[in-house]
């Protein structure tokens, strides 16, 4: 559901997959900005992308560019199938060659058909033998959403966000708010004097926990809280938090 962190989840998967050279292309979709909130240029961005990340790609994508220059207009079945699945089936066999895909926010695509659409075609990258491409998404469990992995079942595997213990949930929240309340505290100390800096206790466990509380099961909550706490305009995290705990 909305909040739970699902973007910050799919950065970070993103970021991780990159570092070890796994990460084939990302796209995070958000509705009403125009490129970004329709599958357009979805295909199209993820071959540009997989260009880069594995060079071989290259020249079977331009041949299939060369074959049909408006290939990136046509529907996204051609799309994927000329620009992504066949430059893809065409490359010499690297079995434990992982390409993962990054795709976030699918529900804030603004068609319904294209939803669906997606997720099929993602759902044949299991034919391939060249390399094993994989997806990894995001999204509310929107009807679109739900019909579109029922139509491939046996193809995915899910997680439910909010639907994770209590406790792993938890203590992700208190290991970023206990990270961004420390960089807030080492940020504004310097400017500080006197008694207005902050102790190097601050905040205690109790307030911590306080806020953990307030917060789970929404990431987007904590992380609000901590915009608030560490606002310029105020320069006040102390006074900012007290009213957070009094509220």
């Amino acid at each position: 559901m909305a909040g739970t962190g699902k973007s910050t989840i799919s950065r970070t998967i993103a970021q991780s997959f990159a570092e070890k050279g796994d990460l084939g292309a990302s796209f995070f979709f958000k509705r009403g900005e125009r490129d970004r909130g329709n599958a357009a240029r979805l295909f199209s961005t993820i071959a540009a992308d997989l260009v880069t990340r594995v060079p071989t790609l290259a020249a079977h994508i331009q041949a299939a560019i060369g074959a049909d220059p408006t290939v990136t207009g046509k529907a996204l079945k051609e799309q994927f199938e000329k620009l992504i699945l066949q430059p893809l089936a065409n490359l010499e066999a690297v079995p434990d060659k992982r390409i993962i895909l990054v795709i976030d926010a699918l529900d804030e695509c603004e068609r319904d058909d294209d939803i669906r659409a997606i997720l099929y075609l993602l759902s044949r990258a299991k034919t391939l033998t060249s390399v094993r491409l994989r997806a990894f998404l995001t999204s509310r469990p929107e009807l679109p959403i739900r019909l579109g992995f029922h139509a491939i079942e046996g193809k995915y595997q899910e997680m439910v966000l909010h639907e994770m213990p209590k406790p792993v949930v938890e203590r992700d929240i208190t290991i970023f708010l206990k990270d961004k309340l420390t960089q807030i505290r080492t940020e504004y100390n310097p400017l500080l004097h006197g008694d207005r800096q902050l102790a190097l206790n601050w905040p205690d466990s109790g307030a911590v926990q306080d806020l953990v509380q307030m917060a789970v099961p929404l990431f987007i909550f904590a992380a609000t809280i901590c915009r608030f706490i560490g606002d310029q305009a105020w320069s006040d995290p102390a006074g900012q938090l007290a009213k957070v705990l009094q509220y």
